[in-house]
């Protein structure tokens, strides 16, 4: 009786798609050629061949903590005073300077109307 546990039909896919893709390393046609002879889609195609050609990471990589950097902040008006304010990450200071000048100018046109 064969094993049918999650990890055996995970072990079960990886040996067959490495025999796959061994297959089509081994010939000489296109992907969509090779799928449709064996009766797969280009995307699961594509999916097994980028899982089982990753890279596995070395020890001597950096961690990625070393390798974030903080990204700027831009202060956004949010009300009619300037002390109620929110920092959004990522933003640039310069479209909220304009959307927050453009507003004023409109409060005034409408206030002298």
């Amino acid at each position: 009786m064969s094993d049918s546990s999650p990890r055996s039909r995970c072990d079960a896919a990886t040996r067959r798609w490495s025999e796959r893709l061994e297959r089509f390393a081994a010939g000489n046609h296109t992907v969509a050629a090779f799928c449709t002879t064996e009766g797969v889609s280009l995307s699961i195609f594509y999916l097994w061949r980028r899982r089982l050609t990753r890279p596995v990471p070395s020890p001597a990589a950096p961690a990625l903590a070393d390798t974030v950097r903080p990204l700027p902040t831009a202060t956004i008006a949010t009300g009619w005073h300037r002390n109620q304010s929110r920092s959004r990450p990522g933003a640039s200071s310069r479209p909220v300077k304009h959307w927050v000048r453009t507003k004023r100018q409109w409060r005034a046109w409408r206030l002298a109307a």
